[in-house]
């Protein structure tokens, strides 16, 4: 091992293995991170940053980056079983402490966000892919892949969530654990999608006035969410969850190329009110379906709407024919093996993107992502 460098998988592309594979590269390994999901996993809640973190940030040179994208508390409430507010405060929070500390609280899909592009040229990513056996002898590690061809490492590190597949092959099935889940209110009032069963809601659209949101949703299907929606009446009180934020699009100016699918349609929406020259490129299971609710809310100009496929040949295709000459914005959402396909497809591009804003809305096999 002196004479080359270290061979070391990181299982997980998650704030922990992108954190591992940052230093790892930096101080002279070869790091392959395996993530089983197609793309970046977006979803969860905020994070703190807070103590040792914060001197880990600064050297990695992302502390910066993260103090743009905190949340920004403003302070918090406790209310009864009657909703009637019981106690408040501007000055700190339960979970976060004094509010005029120097610890940060960011969204996870940011955190992530900014960990996967401070990644050095020694990183090699895997995608879609998740180890199904090791085999470890005095020298090293044998893994299989469920895709790849198998592989030998030097170490292996398990990053892969508190259910880890990783350490399944080494220690066995783990044992039944109890477990508590909690549901948070979205800390910012950005746009935000949610995907399940029967329905693609995306809203709130735009803040009204105090109090009262538009609320945009493309409803499909047969489920609960979908029935509901189809019922909803103007003036109906309802709660709003969605621990997400969709693309901020201050600072979004000059010529877009968008591109998206059905849960994209309010950000679609949006762009309007701040891009005046936006080309649409739009994959869709029901492709004239979603052409007459593009209509129906008024997006028009150059608009193309694909088939969706598994090797969004269609999509990529109208996505480079889209790209204009001149300096231009890509904004890509949606699906996020999609996300993750234009993001690479991009870089080899004749006309490239002076910016890429990519979000991921949901996933294949995961309900309830939004």
């Amino acid at each position: 091992m002196a004479n080359r460098k270290s061979r070391i998988l990181v299982s997980g592309a998650s704030v922990a293995g992108l954190t591992a594979a940052y230093w790892l590269d930096r101080y002279g390994s070869a790091v392959t991170v395996i993530e089983r999901s197609a793309g970046l996993r977006p979803g969860g809640q905020a994070l703190d940053v807070r103590g040792p973190a914060l001197e880990v940030a600064r050297r990695m040179g992302v502390l910066d980056e993260f103090r743009t994208r905190t949340t920004r508390l403003r302070g918090m409430s406790m209310v009864d079983d009657s909703g009637a507010e019981i106690y408040r405060t501007t000055e700190r929070t339960l979970t976060g402490g004094r509010l005029d500390s120097e610890d940060l609280e960011v969204l996870r899909d940011d955190l992530v966000d900014v960990l996967h592009q401070a990644y050095g040229a020694g990183v090699r990513f895997l995608f879609g892919d998740w180890i199904t056996d090791l085999r470890q002898d005095e020298h090293g590690i044998d893994v299989e892949l469920e895709d790849a061809a198998p592989a030998r490492f030097d170490v292996v590190i398990g990053a892969d969530g508190a259910h880890s597949g990783t350490r399944r092959p080494l220690f066995g099935p783990e044992k039944a654990t109890s477990s508590v889940s909690m549901c948070w209110p979205s800390s910012r009032p950005h746009e935000s999608s949610t995907t399940g069963t029967g329905a693609t809601t995306v809203g709130p659209a735009r803040e009204l006035h105090r109090g009262v949101t538009e609320l945009l949703a493309y409803t499909h299907g047969t489920g609960p969410a979908a029935h509901w929606f189809d019922g909803a009446t103007e003036g109906q009180t309802c709660q709003v969850f969605g621990p997400r934020r969709s693309i901020d699009l201050s600072g979004v100016t000059g010529s877009v190329l968008f591109i998206g699918d059905e849960s994209s349609v309010a950000l679609a929406c949006a762009l309007r009110t701040v891009a005046g020259n936006v080309s649409y490129v739009f994959e869709a299971r029901d492709p004239g379906g979603l052409t007459d609710v593009l209509a129906q809310v008024g997006i028009a100009g150059r608009i193309a709407v694909t088939a969706k496929s598994a090797d969004r040949t269609d999509l990529l295709t109208q996505a480079r024919q889209g790209a204009v000459r001149t300096p231009y914005t890509l904004i890509v959402t949606g699906d996020a093996a999609t996300v993750h396909a234009v993001r690479r497809d991009s870089r080899g591009w004749e006309r490239k993107p002076r910016v890429v804003k990519g979000k991921a809305y949901w996933a294949q096999g995961r309900t309830g992502l939004d």
